[in-house]
């Protein structure tokens, strides 16, 4: 078997010159910014299932890091923060038709209040459809709101809800 053949020949070969195998690669993709975006999306197609799972499940064990991240975010870009809080405030308010009572809102808001208190679990007012749904969009009416504790699994809270 000649050394072009010989995996492990191979495997040294790269170990003992990675840098160089970096380095070349690297420039590749500078030159081919086409074949390299071309080639991320047929990959992301043809692996999304298992892809989505890796980046939920690394998500999920990194909480404090993303959170940690998204401070340090807001703190270096304070008005890019204030511009997400306005627009969730925008379209929370172009979402609840004239006719609601917004005390009946207020009442969502001040029992998740009360039952973080009482319970020592955070608890948020969650909108049953969302406001701002992939085919769909909710009001912010009463009938749409629900208290549920923080990061609880939304597919269970549905059931919830169901039952």
């Amino acid at each position: 078997m000649g050394r072009h053949k010989d995996p492990d020949y191979a495997r040294k070969y790269y170990q003992a010159n990675k840098q160089k195998f970096i380095d070349k690669a690297s420039e590749w993709k500078k030159q081919n910014p086409d074949k390299v975006k071309a080639s991320s999306q047929h990959r992301y197609v043809k692996k999304k299932d298992h892809i989505l799972a890796v980046n939920k499940d690394w998500q999920s064990r990194n909480r404090d890091y993303i959170r940690q991240r998204a401070r340090a975010s807001y703190a270096a870009n304070p008005e890019k923060a204030r511009a997400l809080c306005n627009a969730r405030r925008r379209r929370e308010r172009e979402a609840t038709p004239p006719w609601v009572d917004k005390n009946e809102i207020v009442a969502f808001y001040k029992m998740a209040q009360r039952l973080s208190r009482c319970t020592g679990i955070k608890h948020h007012v969650d909108h049953y459809y969302p406001l701002r749904g992939k085919t769909s969009s909710g009001l912010n009416v009463p009938y749409n709101l629900r208290v549920i504790p923080a990061r609880i699994n939304m597919k269970k809270s549905n059931n919830l809800i169901q039952e």
